[in-house]
């Protein structure tokens, strides 16, 4: 009876192995097509769930250096498109400069160096259009902390130099 009971474990030890070796493969292919078909956000999805919570419409875009985050408000603060740079964000925004603002780039520039002089969170410059962008770095990965005190140092900078300089701002960019 023993010999029959020894002869009887070493026939279901490989069988078992066969079963283990079955099943891990199939997960392992399981879970390999279900990380295939995942769109890699590239560390923007918990920026674009923070800034929907916050009431922005945000939309996942291509861009000319990687994907991007689009994201819009109807609120005076302003619009953010984010995208991964270096080892953090940028996060733009832009006003398209007015038919005087694209002329007198003297003007422009003027401001342009009172925005950056009076900024916090942001820096201020004339793109190759002639027009506005407001440009912000986010260092490293998303943190929620971190990242509501970017944005709302970055939408104060915006709600207090509009303040400041309205009428230069209304008179060059479209607001």
């Amino acid at each position: 009876m023993q010999n029959n009971l020894r002869g009887e474990i070493a026939t279901v030890r490989p069988v078992m192995r066969s079963c283990s070796f079955l099943i891990l493969s199939l997960f392992s292919l399981i879970l390999t097509q279900h990380l295939a078909a995942e769109e890699p956000d590239n560390g923007l999805g918990q920026f674009k769930t923070h800034l929907e919570f916050l009431g922005y419409d945000c939309k996942d875009k291509p861009g000319e250096s990687g994907p991007r985050l689009s994201c819009k408000t109807k609120e005076a603060v302003p619009d953010m498109h984010i995208q991964a740079k270096g080892h953090g964000f940028l996060v733009t925004f832009y006003r398209i400069a007015t038919a005087e603002g694209k002329k007198d780039e003297r003007g422009m520039l003027s401001l342009i160096n009172k925005l950056n002089s009076d900024a916090m969170a942001s820096r201020f410059y004339r793109d190759e259009a002639g027009d506005l962008i407001m440009e912000g770095f986010y260092p490293g990965a998303y943190n929620k902390d971190m990242f509501s005190r970017f944005t709302s140092t970055f939408q104060d900078d915006w709600k207090r130099l509009v303040e400041k300089y309205e009428s230069e701002l209304n008179k060059l960019v479209n607001m």
